[in-house]
């Protein structure tokens, strides 16, 4: 079993050189109103108990990335230890009230995210513990991809229904999870492991899911389902829904050169098209009728 390369962290979504210039950003707008909001959470999360099995998954992941980047933006060493309680315990709480369709891909992503911004900061055998043990990044990567891809030989923790692939129709069910699962393989590296799989096997299986032709036996890779002008064409609240895992992803995959900007600028230029002037999304309360509201605005975006 192998770790990733001490070298190469963070590497997700950017690099150690980035770190000075991120920390010039959240001095002034917009970024300043998203640091201020990420500190909050984080102060907050400090005096949380992260051994505690009541905790839900979801709300730690949160909470374990948010200590994460504020360790990395103001180098307090608290944020730091607390980030490593938090995710050396990854797995150990609750995931009752949760459902793999659209909770996966968050928990999956806030947990890769915090793994790479804390991996120089770890101990050799802390590192191995959130990779490996159980519920950890190596058997949540299982998981996740053993359900989406319709063969669920461990089904996942989650309390509420999850769909499997089976003649499910709503794409946002499949992205969240497999962008949170593609999150966690690129953080993860060159790391192995005999019975969970692989951290390539992982990414190649994401990557050739929306852009390749590997898997055209499940369903469509994912750029067929957008309009010309870059919306999701199950409608707007969706396409708002699926990036919240979805853009993380494939930002990670642009900066690793994996993917290029023509596969992807309709889908972001749409998001910068429609978003307010405070760079957040409007409320589209378009669900199930994708096909009049995608064209709308899809029109609205050019």
């Amino acid at each position: 079993m192998e770790g990733a390369r001490a070298a190469d962290h963070p590497l997700v979504l950017f690099g150690e050189s980035d770190i000075p210039a991120l920390k010039i950003k959240i001095q002034s707008e917009p970024c300043l109103g998203w640091w201020e909001t990420l500190k909050s959470r984080a102060d907050a999360a400090l005096v949380i108990d992260f051994t505690d099995p009541a905790l839900s998954e979801y709300d730690k992941s949160i909470d374990t990335s948010c200590l994460a980047f504020a360790f990395l933006m103001t180098d307090d060493t608290t944020y730091r230890d607390k980030g490593i309680e938090a995710l050396t315990n990854i797995g150990n709480g609750s995931f009752d009230g949760l459902m793999f369709n659209w909770h996966a891909g968050v928990i999956g992503t806030n947990y890769g995210l915090a793994y790479d911004w804390l991996y120089n900061e770890m101990t050799p055998d802390q590192v191995d513990t959130v990779q490996n043990k159980t519920r950890g990044l190596g058997e949540m990567c299982r998981r996740t991809i053993s359900v989406v891809r319709d063969d669920p030989i461990e089904g996942p923790w989650y309390s509420g229904d999850y769909w499997t692939g089976h003649g499910g129709t709503h794409g946002n069910q499949r992205l969240l999870p497999e962008s949170g699962l593609g999150i966690m393989a690129i953080a993860l590296d060159d790391y192995s492991h005999p019975t969970y799989g692989s951290a390539e096997e992982w990414r190649n299986f994401v990557r050739d899911h929306y852009f390749g032709t590997t898997y055209p036996e499940l369903y469509s890779p994912y750029l067929e389902k957008m309009t010309p002008g870059g919306v999701y064409n199950e409608g707007f609240s969706y396409h708002i829904d699926s990036s919240h895992a979805l853009y993380p992803y494939l930002l990670a995959e642009l900066r690793r050169g994996e993917i290029t900007i023509d596969q992807v600028e309709p889908l972001l230029s749409s998001w910068v098209a429609l978003a307010m002037p405070n760079f957040k999304m409007p409320v589209f309360e378009d669900s199930f009728m994708s096909n009049v509201i995608a064209d709308i605005t899809d029109f609205a975006a050019q």
